[in-house]
């Protein structure tokens, strides 16, 4: 095919022609239409490395998940408190879920008839993904990757100073993507309740409950320019605050009359209120490599709004 294009890329060259001499032709004015890779002529290929991409991009993602409780109580109080820890590595490189959380419940019987309780559970999380996943993300990056470099380019393919391989794709590295790039998001939340329950007459409970779910979101992205196929560093920051409350009131009847016969009703009222708060901020032109927070770099005005 490259033979075919040479011929017919103009008069008096012929097949034979070595890729020397077709670039002494061309002016030094390298063509990989036109040239070819002699290399894959010789024994061994000299110069080459072959790329196994998707073995060097995915791994087997190992999974930890510790848990502590104790529980305990007599006739006036019982309570239960717990802890967790959760570390799950991806299956590509650079992917990871950590997780801390807590939960502690305390249920009081002030009286015969009264009965109060508190439950909490905060939890913390970061989430890490560099960019796995989507059209035109690593993963599909990773499955079109051309598998010959140069062998003194290795993975650096397209990275910094390293060159392409000259007949393959202009692709950066995704391995080296993965490595380098940010793409972390944390997110403390709690959950609260509290409820008060009371025994108006006998099989007739009032009860009542404030709940109340908080969550803050802080997202990171950065991308150094070494990494990037127009050496432009660039970066994110983003975050949400979502509180939503609850208040729920019932009325339950419960009797047996006669040993015979059950009956029971439930009535009740709700009020649920939300608000949410979000913002984002995006930057360019990053004036240190080193720092990757958006005080080193030009913020973009027309990507930068909150709600």
């Amino acid at each position: 095919m490259i033979d075919n294009a040479w011929v017919a890329s103009s008069t008096g060259r012929t097949k034979d022609q070595t890729s020397a001499q077709r670039l002494a032709i061309l002016a030094n004015k390298f063509n990989a239409a036109l040239i070819k890779d002699d290399r894959w002529f010789q024994p061994g290929h000299p110069g080459l490395v072959y790329i196994d991409w998707q073995d060097a991009f995915f791994r087997q993602g190992a999974v930890q998940n510790y848990n502590l409780s104790a529980s305990g109580g007599n006739d006036y109080v019982n309570y239960f408190i717990s802890g967790d820890y959760k570390d799950q590595e991806g299956v590509a490189i650079g992917v990871g879920f950590k997780q801390y959380s807590a939960r502690a419940n305390v249920e009081v019987n002030a009286s015969n008839k009264l009965k109060l309780g508190i439950n909490v559970n905060p939890s913390y999380s970061v989430t890490t993904d560099p960019g796995v996943e989507g059209k035109d993300q690593l993963t599909h990056i990773v499955v079109g990757m051309v598998p010959v470099s140069e062998d003194t380019v290795g993975i650096d393919v397209n990275t910094g100073t390293d060159v392409i391989y000259r007949w393959g794709n202009s692709r950066v590295s995704p391995i080296r993507v993965a490595e380098n790039a940010i793409g972390e998001r944390r997110i403390f939340r709690t959950l609260s309740t509290m409820f008060a329950q009371y025994n108006l007459i006998k099989g007739l409970d009032f009860r009542t409950s404030f709940n109340l779910d908080n969550a803050d979101m802080n997202s990171k992205n950065y991308v150094p320019a070494w990494v990037t196929s127009n050496r432009t560093t660039s970066g994110s920051a983003s975050g949400y605050r979502r509180q939503t409350f609850v208040n729920e009131n019932t009325l339950t009847f419960a009797r047996n009359f006669a040993g015979k016969h059950d009956v029971s009703a439930i009535v009740g009222t709700s009020y649920n209120t939300t608000k949410y708060d979000s913002w984002v901020m995006r930057a360019a032109s990053f004036n240190s490599v080193v720092i990757t927070t958006l005080n080193a770099a030009a913020i973009n005005a027309a990507g930068t709004n909150t709600r």
